[in-house]
């Protein structure tokens, strides 16, 4: 990991100031894992989020294909919403991220 430098006046031998890097210390290892740790909790959570929203979604799918007309249901419309209606959230999801 880079050592970050931050800029700090000092005096010189003539009593002028001037800025010099001064090193700041790495954050700790401990620091940085609670840090990451809490941004995949983040992420956790706005990836429920979202899954709840694609399941809701999902739902309005399901009523508009189970109030098709007969005659549409196996129209492109159909073959769709059959489709749509069809995707396991939990289990085509989850697949995709292993």
């Amino acid at each position: 990991m880079p050592v970050s430098q931050l800029e700090v006046p000092i005096e010189d031998k003539y009593g002028e100031q001037s800025r010099k890097p001064k090193l700041e210390k790495p954050r700790s290892r401990a620091d940085r894992f609670q840090k990451a740790a809490q941004a995949v909790l983040d992420r956790l959570d706005e990836l429920e989020s979202a899954l709840e929203s694609l399941r809701e979604v999902r739902s309005e799918y399901e009523d508009w294909q189970s109030n098709l007309p007969e005659n549409l249901q196996s129209s492109v419309l159909g073959e769709k919403l059959e489709a749509i209606c069809g995707i396991d959230l939990d289990h085509d999801l989850c697949s995709r991220t292993h």
